[in-house]
């Protein structure tokens, strides 16, 4: 899709390291296969990216540099997507409310009505075998693709395009659920882009390089090709250029990630399920919630026996147990998951007794919280004298 500009998205969550792609119910035991790891994009400079990847999807960052002007990153994840309907969602999973990056032409050379071409260098780590990248919204333009490995340069088969055939159509708005906000009010998105490994006639005589994927010249939404290295990468240049209109593509880059699946049980005193009411929030080591591919925290469900059971990537997590009134609300579960099933402790839910006799009655209630406070301003008190006091 042609755009004259671009605006700017506020950030709805930070996530350190990498947000999790996938988190799912998912029966005990199971072999648990990878989920796609999104880098977390920082934009340090107006023609400079840094992608942080997580320490399960082998750590380390992917440096951008790019010529193109109204380069950015698209922080929220949900003016385009490659949902899970798309060839690329099936492998991955979805990469809504993943960040990604948008970058246009270089400036306009002088005499010439359009921008130039401009050039997208990306530096990769070590990645995990089955890595892929992706390319979006290429319609009016087109993006030749030249990698570098161990082994020098990479070919048109090295790079693996997926979905040439067009099962499914190379298109994320086409038959999306929900729909990205840039495919608009239309219920058809039908446009996918050329791959042409070579140049040659027909829709690859506009391609002045192999290894480019070709626009049809309409300005059109959800177009997007994708394709999975077979070899190791170590860089990408992407060359961007003009066919039609002021258009900018967009870059998503994705990684597997080992995950594991998580089990575990709460129930009440009596031994009785967890009682209905009872919910179970996902959070980092730091306390902070994980967002899921909606970029909402991750509430864990409850079976009818009070089991629960969900897959996320590997790392450090707790679970926020918040039982209804009449249950105390117990300290998080603290875990690591390191391997493919990790089955946590039953957690017991503790009653809260009811206050009885004097305890109860109002105005012993107020002259314990009175005496309380009391003996914390004391305590302030000494405390700020201590503070005070100097080093002998």
């Amino acid at each position: 899709m042609a755009t004259g500009g671009f605006r700017r998205h506020a950030v709805l969550a930070t996530v350190v390291g990498a947000a999790i792609a996938v988190v799912s119910a998912a029966p005990a035991g199971a072999a648990t296969a990878p989920v796609g790891s999104f880098p977390v994009w920082t934009q340090s400079s107006s023609n400079t990216f840094t992608g942080q990847l997580s320490p399960a999807a082998g750590g380390g960052s992917i440096g951008v540099t790019t010529t193109g002007g109204n380069a950015r990153v698209a922080e929220t994840g949900t003016a385009s997507f490659l949902g899970p309907q798309t060839g690329f969602g099936q492998r991955f999973g979805s990469s809504r409310s993943q960040s990604y990056l948008t970058i246009g032409l270089a400036p306009a050379l002088p005499g010439v009505g359009h921008g130039a071409d401009s050039v997208t260098t990306v530096t990769l780590p070590a990645l995990p075998a089955g890595w892929g990248f992706a390319v979006g919204d290429i319609d009016a333009d087109m993006v030749s693709i030249d990698a570098t490995g161990p082994g020098g340069a990479l070919t048109a088969a090295q790079l693996n395009p997926q979905d040439t055939g067009g099962t499914p159509v190379l298109n994320y708005c086409a038959n999306a659920s929900p729909k990205p906000s840039s495919c608009g009010a239309g219920t058809t998105f039908t446009d996918a882009p050329w791959w042409c490994a070579t140049t040659g006639p027909g829709v690859c005589a506009s391609a002045t390089r192999p290894r480019t994927v070709v626009g049809n010249g309409a300005d059109t939404q959800g177009a997007y090709d994708w394709f999975v290295p077979t070899v190791s990468v170590t860089t990408l240049t992407l060359t961007y250029q003009w066919l039609t209109g002021i258009p900018s593509f967009q870059l998503w880059i994705v990684t597997p990630a080992p995950a594991a699946v998580v089990s575990g049980k709460i129930l009440q005193p009596s031994g009785d399920p967890a009682p209905a009411g009872t919910t179970v929030v996902l959070e980092d080591a730091a306390g902070a919630p994980v967002p899921d591919i909606q970029n909402q925290r991750v509430t864990v469900p409850l079976a009818a026996d009070g089991s629960f059971s969900f897959t996320t990537e590997l790392g450090s997590y707790e679970l926020a147990v918040t039982p209804p009134e009449g249950f105390a609300v117990p300290a998080p579960i603290r875990f690591t998951a390191s391997g493919d099933t990790l089955q946590l402790p039953t957690l017991a839910l503790a009653a809260v007794l009811p206050a009885t006799g004097i305890d109860a009655h109002p105005l012993f209630l107020v002259a314990g919280s009175l005496l309380a406070l009391g003996l914390l301003i004391s305590a302030g008190a000494v405390l700020l004298r201590r503070r005070r006091t100097p080093v002998r």
